[in-house]
């Protein structure tokens, strides 16, 4: 499943979206777009659909969190900063998970447990709960001859 996802990475550090994608290459995903910065982003964002982005926090031009609350519909978002001050904030915006660099490979692959489980309970529809039989209803019809 995590093979077939398209990933946006955007980090205006070359080296941190390095690390993110070899990471992802460790999975054998291979639909991955590389943005420096968050208007690059956006851009990207209006021409293709992704399923996960992976966000750093401060860029130039425009803040990760700025770019997460100007998409109107956005995907699922992995935080990958150097600060944690933001990590309130992130949640609150409905992150998946929030990395603080550098992140460690073991990190990582509890943020994608996160994803697939998530993806899962998305795809997966709702089994139909077996209800308990309905007690026999007693019937109060009596005659009382008033007819």
């Amino acid at each position: 499943m995590l093979k077939t996802l398209n990933y946006m990475i955007v980090d205006d550090e070359p080296l941190a979206i390095d690390v993110i994608e070899n990471y992802l290459g460790r999975l054998d995903a291979h639909n991955i777009t590389r943005c420096e910065n968050a208007v690059e982003a956006f851009q990207a964002l209006q021409n293709k659909p992704f399923d996960v982005v992976f966000l750093d926090i401060e860029m130039p031009l425009l803040s990760g969190i700025e770019f997460l609350k100007s998409v109107k519909e956005p995907p699922l978002i992995i935080i990958t900063t150097a600060y944690r001050d933001y990590a309130v904030e992130g949640f609150e915006l409905e992150v998946i998970d929030y990395l603080v660099k550098p992140v460690s490979f073991p990190r990582w692959m509890k943020a994608m447990e996160k994803l697939v489980k998530l993806k899962l309970s998305v795809s997966q529809p709702l089994q139909k709960r077996a209800r308990p039989p309905k007690p026999p209803t007693i019937s109060s019809s009596k005659s009382t001859g008033n007819s």
